[in-house]
């Protein structure tokens, strides 16, 4: 009986050491928007860990494709939608 009362104490004051994440509330069990949150930030943190190897992939897309050249080339003829701008 004993054994089962100190096992039980256990869980509890693990339960209580458990971290509670600034979205959970306590009262409702996490919020919706703050999970949603955690989620897009998860999402960006990966995003900027792979950033480059994602922008690799897109220009090989790019240039298999034929939709952009390898370089991006310097276009001084183009006229600025407000006026003649140059770059130069």
């Amino acid at each position: 009986m004993e054994e089962q009362d100190h096992a039980e104490e256990q869980e509890e004051s693990q339960e209580e050491e458990a971290p509670q994440l600034a979205f959970e509330d306590s009262d409702h069990e996490g919020s919706e928007m703050g999970e949603h949150i955690m989620q897009r930030l998860r999402y960006f943190e990966n995003l900027s860990e792979h950033q480059a190897e994602h922008i690799a992939t897109l220009s090989a897309l790019l240039v298999t494709h034929g939709v952009a050249p390898p370089a991006m080339p310097h276009f001084p003829e183009l006229k600025s939608p407000v006026g003649n701008h140059d770059p130069n």
